[in-house]
């Protein structure tokens, strides 16, 4: 049997362009791979790796924290050649208000800070970054726990008693959650700003939060 070249190379060609289009409907994977090495801002979990990081925090949670009130979110900054810092929304124990906390570790003790924020604000941020932490850490492949910064920052973000880690390069650093943890500092140093500028910070955290991927 005799075939056409040239009728043989054009079914060829369509059939090209029907598994590119055919591909093309299929919708993104939403596995483990994808969420762990392809989410440009994932968190990766503490377990087996990060004890001085967590330990570190676990130690300012404790210095800082006012016995009667409550953390609902909190991010911790820890360079490696500058004092860490310690960010925590709190909740008034008596459930009324609640304040943006600020601590940087100097010696022999933190400095600390605290100013005011609406509770849209406060339970905006807590919740948002519950749902990153919750997203961007569910399926986490065997290697890829958290490991530890020398020469770089580390993060830890926490959020309802969830948290995820990130830091250096290799680790998958989180840009865009790395603008949120500065943005809270900035925020926290606007404490005797005018209202304006700390509702335009305030604005810029939700949207960076927002603009999160994970």
């Amino acid at each position: 049997m005799q075939v056409n070249l040239k009728n043989f190379l054009g079914l060829l060609t369509l059939l090209g362009l029907a598994t590119v289009a055919m591909a093309a409907d299929q919708p993104a994977s939403n596995g483990p791979d994808e969420l762990v090495f392809k989410a440009p801002d994932h968190l990766l979990p503490l377990d087996g790796g990060g004890i001085g990081l967590y330990q570190g925090y676990l130690d300012f949670l404790k210095a800082v924290t006012p016995r009667s009130d409550n953390p609902q979110s909190s991010v911790y900054i820890w360079p490696s050649f500058k004092p860490a810092i310690f960010m925590a929304i709190y909740q008034t124990g008596d459930e009324k208000s609640y304040y943006l906390l600020y601590a940087l570790a100097t010696k022999p003790n933190p400095t600390v800070s605290t100013m005011p924020v609406p509770d849209a604000f406060a339970k905006a941020v807590s919740e948002k970054l519950e749902k990153i932490i919750r997203a961007s850490t569910h399926y986490p492949s065997a290697n890829q726990v958290y490991i530890e910064c020398t020469d770089g920052t580390s993060y830890i973000f926490e959020s309802y008693n969830l948290y995820g880690a990130a830091g250096c390069p290799a680790a998958g650093v989180s840009l865009q959650l790395e603008h949120v943890a500065n943005d809270l500092v900035d925020l926290a140093e606007l404490r005797l700003a005018s209202q304006p500028e700390q509702k335009a910070k305030m604005e810029k955290i939700l949207s960076e939060l927002d603009a999160t991927s994970y």
